[in-house]
C-alpha cells in the first residue's frame, strides 16, 4: 500500500492483513439479547488458521451491517468528518454516499477517514 510520508510517496508493509468475506451474527446476537455489550478486536481468520488484522473501521461496518443496524456511530479523535483536513472548521455536518464518493474523487478523504467514509 502507498502512503504519504513527509510529502513523498512511500510503500507500507502492514503485514498480514484480512479482508472480509461474511460476518455470522449469532454470537453477536446471542450476547445483546442477553443483555452483554460485546467487545470485538478487528481480527479475521483464513480457513487454513492464519490471523489477520483487519481495519476496525471496516469490521465495524460489516459487524452493523450483518446485524441489521440503523447506525453506525464513529468515536474519532478528529473533529468529523472535513472537506479539507487541514481545516477543522471545514466539518461536514451531513453527506450522502453521492457526496462520499465526490469527495473521494477530488482526494479530499485520506489516510484513516478514507476507511471511516467506505463503512
Amino acid at each position: 500500500m502507498a502512503v504519504q510520508v513527509d510529502g513523498r510517496t512511500e510503500l507500507a508493509d502492514f503485514g498480514l492483513v484480512g479482508d472480509i468475506d461474511m460476518v455470522d451474527p449469532k454470537i453477536l446476537t446471542h450476547l445483546l439479547e442477553g443483555d452483554y455489550v460485546p467487545v470485538i478486536a478487528p481480527l479475521a481468520g483464513s480457513d487454513t488458521g492464519a490471523i489477520y488484522n483487519t481495519n476496525a473501521d471496516t469490521v465495524a461496518a460489516a459487524v452493523a451491517a450483518a446485524l441489521g443496524a440503523e447506525k453506525l456511530i464513529f468515536v474519532l479523535k478528529v473533529p468529523g468528518l472535513m472537506e479539507d483536513v487541514s481545516d477543522p472548521t471545514s466539518i461536514v455536518t451531513h453527506c450522502d454516499v453521492a457526496q462520499l464518493e465526490k469527495m473521494e474523487k477530488a482526494g479530499r478523504l485520506k489516510d484513516g477517514m478514507l476507511p471511516k467514509a467506505k463503512a
